[in-house]
């Protein structure tokens, strides 16, 4: 089971995701989503987690006109882990609509997104434990 995860690093580095047996770390989107496809993982905790995969998505991408491209397709990769979760549903299309509405490009977009997961995940964890 999942029971947390942080980020680690910048815009290049990785997620950290706490298991009941250890902390495992993910540096591929693939990754991410099939152990989120494998481990039990509480809603709101599952769907702030896999917003990572956006960051993991344009690791180390040296063209910075395909990062918008890459990030819009890191959305229906990362919800197919749970076609029926409505916490899921509701972070893609926040980061897709972020993703849209952000004039940025290249690292500048990819450190923004990095900054708006980490929002995101926190908010996600302060509002499960209220």
């Amino acid at each position: 089971m999942i029971i947390g995860g942080k980020w680690s690093g910048g815009p290049d580095g990785l997620l950290l995701l706490e298991l009941e047996a250890g902390i495992l770390e993910v540096d591929r989107p693939g990754d991410l989503v099939s152990r989120m496809m494998q481990e039990e993982c509480e809603d709101p905790l599952q769907a702030s987690l896999l917003m990572y995969g956006y960051c993991l998505a344009t690791q180390g991408m040296k063209l910075p006109h395909l990062v918008r491209s890459v990030l819009r397709k890191t959305g229906p990769f990362v919800r197919s882990v749970s076609m029926d979760s409505m916490p899921l549903y509701r972070a893609v299309d926040h980061f897709d609509r972020f993703i849209g509405d952000c004039p940025e490009e290249g690292d500048h977009l990819r450190g923004l997104i990095l900054e708006e997961v980490n929002r995101y995940h926190q908010q996600s964890i302060s509002s499960s434990t209220d």
